[in-house]
């Protein structure tokens, strides 16, 4: 556009000489000679050649207009370049943080993770422990009871033979109460023997 406009204003600067050369020889014909004709024609020149001159002025002033707007255009699309320059450098910004947010978050999830697996395993760790605690603690009143299964039966046969070797003799009334209380402990003993038996075999 501006070459164009140059050219144009070079190209008016010449037609512009040239009517100054016609009007000069136009002038100097004058001097010379008094013919109508010659000066009618001279005149008819110089009248094209201020036709031509207008032509051109008039396009070198369209053309200045025009590239005039296209300025103007291409100042303002500069503008918005700028602004989308600027939109987008906030845009980056704000992604950038927004990212370093996300990172700490997820640190925060997994740091949260592995608080959570490692609570787990501790509580998996101890009802291991408590179970095998518990069974421990089972087998050992098994063994206790066991025992004293053991023992209940052992005296029972002791007071069998020994009923059985020694001659009955008359019991006196003390014995007898003696014996029923002691009958009555061995009843409840082997009852209760009976009962934690039934209730671990369950």
């Amino acid at each position: 556009m501006k070459s164009l406009v140059s050219s144009l204003e070079t190209e008016l600067t010449g037609t512009k000489e040239r009517l100054d050369m016609a009007n000069a020889k136009q002038q100097q014909r004058k001097l010379e000679t008094t013919d109508a004709q010659l000066v009618e024609a001279h005149e008819s020149e110089i009248n094209a050649l201020v036709a031509e001159v207008e032509a051109v002025a008039k396009e070198t002033d369209g053309l200045r207009a025009q590239l005039a707007k296209s300025m103007a255009k291409m100042t303002a699309k500069d503008a918005t370049i700028s602004k989308l320059q600027a939109s987008v450098a906030k845009a980056e910004q704000a992604n950038a943080l927004s990212f370093d947010e996300l990172a700490g978050v997820r640190l925060q999830v997994a740091a949260l993770t592995t608080l959570q697996r490692n609570q787990k395993t501790l509580e998996a760790s101890l009802q291991v422990k408590a179970v095998e605690t518990l069974k421990t603690d089972a087998d050992k009143d098994k063994i206790k009871f066991a025992r004293e299964v053991t023992l209940a039966k052992q005296t029972l046969q002791m007071q069998k033979q020994v009923e059985q070797s020694v001659e009955p003799a008359k019991p006196c009334e003390q014995c007898q109460v003696h014996h029923r209380q002691e009958k009555l402990r061995q009843d409840k003993l082997r009852a209760g023997v009976v009962g934690e038996q039934w209730r671990w075999g369950r």
